[in-house]
């Protein structure tokens, strides 16, 4: 049986560690480097084509990264890390850990990932809901309905986009779920194996864009659809509503992100996040 308490709290030093490499990063405006590199922390600055920055106070600052593929990923890793030892306990009549706490807080807040601060903000709301058969409810309503939008925004997103005008980062992600129809219509049954949705969209022809945007559709749903087909689709539903009787905070934080980002299902930190509570949530069931 594995010593969850040392887990907890290796994962809370962890999290502390990272956590000062994305604030170093965004206080002076390019990676740490050095031996950092090794545990996967990219190279950039500022002015690297294609970096995530944020306006702030009139000038253009750098995004926490610490050693994520990007920010979303960062503060979605920092969002169910948190989750799951506050619901373990782990933060219970311990003042010393409120030092470390703050620092993982506060590079939660410098990733500026809108949807993670949106997802934040509902589970505390929902921490004041004490019945827990309420609380299972309305995460279950939640996930169907966002599966339900999801499978449906493909359909709708050429019409959407015909008679409305957004912004750059709206108008790619909507391009990206129209991609991922076609993709998943093709391959309705198998899918195009994973971690080839970036290869298959060169294939399929988008009618409403001019350039390729080689990255993955913005949506976990779409994403498992297009690469590992309609069953691999439900089995990840499957998993999720599974996985509600046990940790419905830390499924509605990671549905609500997976249904504007992909990081749930491609980068390595959150694919290893999402095993360790799995075994969690395996044992508690036994």
């Amino acid at each position: 049986m594995p010593d969850w308490k040392n887990i907890y709290q290796a994962l809370f030093l962890s999290l502390v560690f990272f956590s000062l490499i994305g604030i170093d990063q965004f206080l002076i405006g390019h990676t740490v480097g050095g031996l950092l590199y090794w545990l996967g922390e990219r190279s950039f600055t500022l002015s690297t084509p294609g970096i995530a920055l944020n306006s702030l106070l009139g000038r253009q600052v750098l995004r926490a990264y610490s050693t994520f593929p990007h920010p979303n990923a960062l503060a979605g890793y920092i969002g169910v890390s948190l989750i799951t030892l506050y619901l373990a306990g782990f933060f219970n009549n311990n003042r010393k850990k409120i030092v470390g706490l703050f620092i993982i807080l506060s590079c939660f807040l410098l990733t500026f990932s809108l949807t993670a601060f949106f997802a934040a903000g509902l589970i505390v709301t929902l921490l004041f809901i004490k019945n827990k058969y309420l609380l299972n409810k309305f995460v279950f309503c939640v996930l169907s309905l966002v599966i339900i939008l999801s499978l449906i925004t493909p359909i709708v997103s050429e019409r959407i986009l015909s008679g409305v005008s957004f912004d750059k980062n709206i108008f790619e992600r909507v391009n990206l779920s129209i991609i991922s129809g076609k993709i998943s219509s093709q391959n309705f049954w198998s899918g195009t194996g994973l971690g080839t949705f970036t290869v298959a969209m060169t294939k399929v022809r988008p009618t409403l864009t001019t350039s390729w945007l080689l990255q993955p559709v913005h949506n976990i749903f779409l994403l498992s659809f297009s690469e590992v087909g309609i069953f691999g689709l439900l089995l990840l539903v499957f998993y999720l509503y599974r996985s509600v009787k046990i940790f419905p905070l830390v499924v509605l934080f990671v549905v609500i992100t997976g249904f504007f980002d992909h990081y749930w299902l491609d980068s390595q930190q959150n694919l290893l996040l999402l095993a360790l509570i799995s075994v969690r949530i395996r044992q508690w069931k036994l």
